[in-house]
């Protein structure tokens, strides 16, 4: 179990029982982000990902509390890419709650996520700027614990009909 503490935060490994946390902050990511403004939510569809055995094989989750609450989430999975049997950690999801943005709790998730790859032989982490919240920011956080960027994620939406 990963236990990263500074002053009241913790950072600590997901458990089954934090997947309604997990859910409810993914609805808050859904409603911020304008790279899913066009697109629905579905929390049974989630938690069902969260709960299957994929998830439970290959996937990682972390909560960031402050004060006994959550603030923040991390969710990862690590696999052989699809020309290697070298193991990728991919992100996710990651997400601070708006109020505790700018703080610790951003660093410590995606340290978490970073040693539990490490530790179960990834020779890649990968980490997104994807959500279009404060893209620029997060990109100097993940620059400043050393990850590099190496290209861009470009969306196209499917038109309503008219």
């Amino acid at each position: 179990m990963v236990q990263l503490k500074e002053s009241a935060l913790v950072i600590r490994e997901g458990t089954p029982d934090d997947i309604p946390i997990i859910v409810a902050m993914s609805k808050e990511l859904h409603k911020e982000s304008p790279v899913f403004v066009g697109m629905s939510f579905n929390e049974d569809r989630l938690a069902s990902f969260l709960r299957s055995e994929f998830m439970v094989q290959a996937g990682c989750s972390f909560i960031a509390e402050e004060d006994g609450s959550p603030v923040g989430m991390f969710l990862g999975l690590i696999n052989p890419h699809q020309f290697s049997d070298d193991l990728m950690a991919n992100e996710l999801c990651y997400f601070i709650r708006e109020e505790h943005r700018g703080g610790p709790s951003g660093l410590l998730l995606i340290s978490a996520y970073e040693k539990w790859a490490w530790d179960r032989g990834a020779v890649l982490i990968t980490v997104d700027v994807s959500s279009g919240i404060h893209p620029e920011r997060t990109l100097k956080l993940y620059e400043r614990l050393g990850f590099q960027l190496q290209g861009y994620r470009v969306n196209k939406y499917r038109k309503g009909e008219e």
